[in-house]
């Protein structure tokens, strides 16, 4: 279970362990003992460097053969992360020891004080505010602090943030797993990659149609509206080349445990099946068979295959040829699913 646990703190699109990796990696996991703390706290320190064999088995030499689950024990671990914090990270870091143990910090006022001790300097044209978020941020996906959202904690009958983008409804959503990162499909012709943590709440929104005599059931989607973008788009990458037209089409993330999640799969009304890259946002692949709308398709969790169903009745299997970046279908098979009326 630690291996497995170990292996899926690898940071978004990366494979979760590459071959040359897996028996440190493993080395690791073993010598953490299974303890969570220390099994999420190295994945975090790992997945901020480069896959480099030397550094790995360096982690590897540089930890107790056993984690006893003592306070002695897991600081080394900590030692180790911090030792490798870039140094504008370390004064925000160590400035949480400032806090008594148990002390709720709300990251508003967090920051300020970041920005007060002049541990926050200036990047760019951003605001040293914003500077400080991405601090934490990172902070975070090194798993060295936790965040929790309040706005989730109480429900008061109305949305605890908005997260704005889509310019039509929303057909479907995937998450992919990990609490943070979600996509959805929308009738505005695109995908969407969203991060939770960015929602707002401090929206004046009211939501409402573009084209209210459009309707995606039988008419196409207006030209003039095919390349426009919402005003205040929060999500993080948007995915264009199917449509959503017609019926409700499916998106998801492709599996963990063959692909690192590294694409996202959708079907469409041109009766294909697309694949994009996760992080360039750019389409590998588009499987073409059916003659009919494909509102749905299924990526095996853990085999090269992968199965499509459409309106024209057919359900086509697919198969991707070994590690090929570029996922092909090299063998389809079909089935004419039996109507009764």
């Amino acid at each position: 279970m630690g291996v497995g646990i170990f292996c899926l703190k690898r940071c978004l699109g990366k494979p979760i362990v590459p071959p040359r990796l897996e028996e440190i990696g493993k080395e690791i996991a073993i010598k953490c003992g299974g303890h969570p703390l220390a099994i999420v706290v190295l994945g975090g320190l790992l997945s901020k460097v480069d896959e480099n064999p030397e550094f790995w088995q360096y982690v590897a030499e540089n930890i107790s053969l056993a984690i006893t689950g003592s306070d002695s024990s897991f600081m080394e671990i900590l030692s180790l992360s911090y030792s490798h914090l870039p140094q504008h990270l370390k004064a925000c870091f160590l400035y949480m020891g400032a806090f008594p143990e148990g002390r709720e910090i709300h990251v508003s006022h967090l920051i300020k004080l970041w920005v007060a001790e002049e541990f926050i300097k200036p990047v760019g044209d951003k605001s040293l505010e914003e500077v400080a978020k991405e601090n934490l941020k990172d902070l975070i996906d090194r798993n060295l602090v936790r965040v929790w959202d309040r706005r989730c904690f109480v429900s008061r009958g109305e949305a605890a943030g908005v997260l704005m983008g889509h310019m039509e409804g929303i057909t479907f959503i995937d998450t992919r797993g990990d609490g943070r990162y979600f996509i959805s499909n929308g009738k505005d012709q695109a995908i969407k990659l969203w991060d939770i943590r960015k929602m707002s709440s401090n929206v004046n929104y009211t939501p409402r149609r573009r084209y209210a005599e459009w309707d995606y059931r039988w008419m196409e989607y207006p030209e003039q509206a095919k390349n426009l973008k919402h005003p205040d788009d929060l999500s993080l990458v948007t995915y264009k080349g199917h449509t959503v037209l017609r019926t409700l089409i499916r998106c998801y993330f492709s599996p963990a445990y063959s692909t690192g999640q590294k694409y996202i799969y959708t079907g469409s009304t041109d009766s294909s099946v697309y694949v994009y890259d996760v992080i360039s946002g750019d389409q590998v692949a588009k499987l073409d068979y059916h003659e009919d709308p494909v509102r749905d398709c299924n990526w095996h969790p853990y085999y090269p295959m992968l199965v499509s169903s459409s309106w024209d009745g057919m359900l086509a299997s697919w198969e991707f040829p070994g590690k090929a970046e570029n996922p092909v279908a090299v063998k389809r098979t079909r089935r004419r699913r039996r109507f009764f009326y």
